[in-house]
């Protein structure tokens, strides 16, 4: 079995594939970058690392038919702190490229990272649970509900969960 991680340069990303790899899993480590000191303590032979922008739904189609991946995490978002960062081309388009790729491949499982900020800021109300109003009040919360919403209509081919 064989786990694709994108986002994998990521603080969150590279601990899940160091996680992964701990438990025995394949893993492809997805990542934009060319180096990535956090990936490189992970031992090589349970994992892969492999380059790829998920806004080039080509590239990422074959990438996923040559791993074939049966669970793919998707942590590859352009966040706030991101210097000049394009939130609708990295958290919509490649969100959406991802899920048509894993779909037309066959993947069983996504699993999306949402982010709190779908919430509205502050909270209306505390505790937050998932019942809590989504009301985005910036840019990159609103494409991180696009994405959830995005998951959703994949959900009767791909088993989703979505994670915030």
């Amino acid at each position: 079995m064989t786990t694709l991680v994108t986002g994998a340069s990521g603080l969150i990303g590279a601990h899940l594939c160091h996680e992964l790899v701990s438990t025995g899993e394949n893993v492809v480590a997805l990542t934009h970058k060319t180096e990535n000191s956090m990936l490189a303590a992970i031992p090589q032979g349970k994992c892969i690392t492999d380059h790829c922008n998920i806004q080039d739904y080509e590239l990422l189609e074959l990438v996923i038919g040559y791993y074939r991946p049966d669970t793919v995490y998707h942590f590859a978002a352009h966040l706030p702190s991101t210097v000049n960062p394009d939130f609708i081309g990295v958290n919509v388009h490649g969100t959406a490229n991802l899920l048509k790729a894993c779909y037309l491949k066959g993947v069983k499982n996504f699993i999306y990272s949402s982010s709190m900020s779908v919430y509205s800021t502050p909270p209306v109300r505390l505790p937050v649970s998932e019942t809590h109003p989504t009301e985005p009040d910036d840019t990159y919360g609103r494409t991180k509900l696009i994405g959830e919403l995005l998951c959703k209509s994949y959900a009767r081919a791909i088993r989703t969960v979505i994670v915030r």
